[in-house]
């Protein structure tokens, strides 16, 4: 197992990871949404994640872990320069962090964590943020153990102004 800087030749396995990884997301929760939309969406956030890739590494970077050739999980960081203005510190951000269902409750998410961790060190971060569903408690207790604290628990709420014709 190892984890790397991740590379072009990986994009379509991230895809495959993101397109189903998120099932407490509200995106997948809510069940007005086409599933089909829903995967997309994942897909979509992937190909942006490494067209930022070819831009600044001192302020994104995506890890990958993997064993044979196949990508278990992927971590995406970056350095919020919102943020490390509003607040005068470094401020870093998991954007996007998911394993491969059949490699969950192995410790893979913490070697990922861990390297995240150490590259926004070498960042000068002083903060690090991430979000996660209220639901997922192997996440939530993962980053616990890497001494991350919950400052905020909030609910997404939806209205629909216009019914769409089903196909």
């Amino acid at each position: 197992m190892k984890v790397r800087s991740a590379e072009e030749g990986d994009l379509q396995q991230v895809k495959k990871i993101a397109s189903t990884a998120f099932q407490l997301h509200r995106y997948w929760t809510d069940r007005g949404l086409d599933r089909r939309n829903v995967e997309g969406y994942y897909e979509a956030e992937v190909d942006n994640f490494f067209k930022e890739l070819s831009g600044n590494r001192d302020r994104f970077n995506m890890y990958v872990v993997e064993d044979e050739g196949q990508v278990l999980g992927y971590i995406v960081l970056k350095i919020d320069e919102y943020l490390s203005r509003a607040f005068n510190q470094r401020w870093g951000t998991i954007a996007s962090f998911a394993l491969r269902s059949d490699s969950r409750g192995r410790g893979i998410g913490s070697v990922l964590l861990s390297k995240a961790l150490e590259w926004f060190r070498e960042k000068g971060a002083e903060r690090v943020d991430v979000s996660t569903d209220a639901e997922n408690v192997a996440a939530i207790q993962c980053y616990e153990k890497h001494g991350f604290r919950t400052v905020y628990a909030g609910v997404t709420l939806t209205k629909v102004l216009a019914e769409r014709a089903k196909t």
